[in-house]
């Protein structure tokens, strides 16, 4: 089988997820996009309204933000990185996942990067911090690196902020730049 079909029968097996009560507050199922050869990968928390209208990750105002990072460093969302979130579903609201809705999507993004098999995972933000390790504080965690022999996970992982939060706060942008270029040094290792 190849990563495309891979890929297929996963989306098949989660289009109509019935796993928790996100299922009540979304349009639609927003799955990961980009290269599926990817060696990046980026994970944000859940879909807000554009996403879920629009059936895409990133594609609002953090999104607008997340290309032009992107753009900055010579990664191309479409060629260069893999997109997805820690739920599936919209919360309504917009509101954090709950850990119940965390976990009840937390196989499905395991498979997700199996079959992608990047090299470097990078967690956006307080929820697929505390998806990864159970542990949250963005802040205090942001700019860590954990190779695969430090942990658990077969990717070296980075958590840096969710470009939200820069939107909300200017005073993060100059330690999450500084993030994203230790990102960018890690593919051009």
């Amino acid at each position: 089988m190849t990563k495309e079909t891979d890929w297929e029968v996963l989306k098949d097996l989660w289009r109509n997820c019935q796993r928790c009560p996100l299922k009540n507050s979304r349009s639609r199922v927003v799955f990961g996009h980009g290269n599926i050869d990817a060696s990046i990968v980026l994970i944000g928390e859940a879909p807000g309204r554009n996403e879920d209208e629009g059936g895409k990750p990133f594609i609002g105002r953090a999104g607008e933000l997340l290309t032009k990072i992107c753009k900055a460093l010579d990664l191309d969302r479409e060629n260069d990185l893999w997109i997805t979130n820690t739920c599936l579903c919209r919360p309504k609201n917009n509101r954090t996942p709950t850990k119940q809705e965390v976990k009840a999507c937390r196989g499905r993004l395991e498979e997700e990067l199996k079959i992608i098999d990047p090299d470097v995972v990078v967690l956006m933000g307080n929820t697929p911090l505390l998806a990864f390790t159970g542990k949250t504080g963005i802040t205090k965690m942001r700019g860590r690196i954990s190779r695969p022999h430090e942990s658990n996970m077969p990717w070296t992982v980075y958590a840096t902020y969710h470009p939200a939060a820069l939107l909300y706060d200017q005073s993060k942008k100059p330690d999450a730049w500084k993030d994203w270029q230790a990102i960018a040094g890690e593919l051009n290792e």
